[in-house]
């Protein structure tokens, strides 16, 4: 492990990898170039999951005599997911921004945030819009601190665009708790159940900034997956949120935004996706325990509306399936076939099977 001796930067750059060199090196360069060209007060921290190419010797000789680098290695997987909270243990700066290795830094909207964070002394939290693909506001909320009643409004619309490890910055007094929770409340989606917690039963303050800082999966996307690995991520997502929720109080909040999200035309489009790449696979999620929680929770009209339509696609026959992508998308069905193995540990995807068992 390399400990870097930068005496007090304004922001740590935190990066989980797994055997993704040619990804990691990008944004490395970038970042290499921000501090020593761009003279960028900004330290770098990266934790190699027990990688098994050849990323850990490309680190040694790259941090070498950079005293702004911090790196380490895991001697074995800890799983994706927990090497994205161990790695806040790394930063020395008050405020912490973990990406993926296959992002890459939007320099301009960078410069903005370093200008006003140390504005911000009042603020435990800053959410940053995310570019995806050209797409560059995510959430949908006013720049500025948040009020209750905004960050409720933008839950109860949609909850996936909080799902975004670069859209999440915190201060290293939250990522300490982060770190000292029950795994279990967090797995799948360590930042995003951070937020949850501290936005409604801690009462932080959240502050929106709305230009972009990261790019999401600019290098190509690194892992792609499955319809059905979709499907189950919106709805561990969605039972991320519920677990972070126990203690609060607004119990129709909760209501709300389970209800609105398992009844969205985006969690339909991806049931029929998933059903179209394993039929069976898809009705058994069905049957999980993770998606029965979620049913328990809305109100009865709500579940029968998401029985019929759920049921009403489910009807429909393989070859309109097929003339609707191939004869009038024009697309070629190849595209409806993800590949990417679920059972992979990935420094920072969102692996539902591997990171609840991590430490097998």
């Amino acid at each position: 492990m390399k400990i870097n001796n930068i005496s007090q930067p304004s922001l740590s750059i935190c990066i989980p990898t797994y055997s993704r060199k040619k990804f990691l090196e990008n944004i490395l360069s970038q970042l290499i170039d921000l501090v020593e060209v761009e003279q960028f007060n900004i330290e770098v921290c990266i934790a190699d999951n027990c990688s098994a190419d050849d990323t850990w010797e490309y680190l040694s000789k790259h941090a070498e005599h950079k005293d702004y680098i911090s790196i380490k290695s895991h001697s074995k997987n800890i799983g994706g997911n927990r090497n994205l909270i161990d790695i806040t243990s790394m930063a020395s700066a008050n405020w912490i921004l973990v990406v993926g290795d296959d992002d890459m830094i939007i320099e301009e909207g960078l410069l903005e945030l370093m200008e006003i964070l140390p504005k911000l002394h009042d603020a435990d939290y800053i959410l940053i819009n995310t570019k995806l693909d050209h797409k560059t506001n995510l959430l949908n909320l006013n720049p500025g601190f948040q009020d209750l009643s905004s960050l409720q409004k933008s839950f109860t619309l949609s909850i996936n665009e909080y799902g975004f490890c670069g859209s999440h910055l915190m201060t290293r007094e939250v990522a300490q708790n982060m770190r000292s929770r029950h795994y279990e409340d967090l797995r799948t989606w360590p930042s995003f159940g951070t937020f949850v917690n501290n936005a409604f039963p801690l009462g932080k303050k959240i502050y929106f900034f709305e230009t972009p800082v990261v790019w999401q999966d600019a290098n190509g996307q690194a892992m792609t997956w499955q319809p059905t690995d979709w499907l189950k991520l919106m709805i561990r997502m969605q039972n991320v949120f519920l677990v972070n929720l126990t203690d609060y109080a607004d119990t129709l909040f909760r209501t709300q935004v389970i209800t609105n999200n398992i009844s969205s035309v985006l969690f339909f489009k991806s049931f029929y996706r998933s059903l179209i790449y394993s039929r069976n696979e898809t009705l058994a999620v069905l049957k999980s325990e993770e998606y029965l929680n979620l049913v328990d929770v809305v109100p009865w009209h709500a579940r029968l509306k998401n029985i019929i339509i759920l049921s009403l696609i489910q009807t429909i026959p393989n070859f309109i399936t097929y003339f609707i992508i191939k004869r009038i998308l024009r697309k070629n069905l190849d595209n409806y076939v993800y590949t990417g193995n679920l059972d992979e540990k990935d420094g920072i995807s969102q692996d539902p099977e591997i990171l609840t068992k991590s430490d097998e």
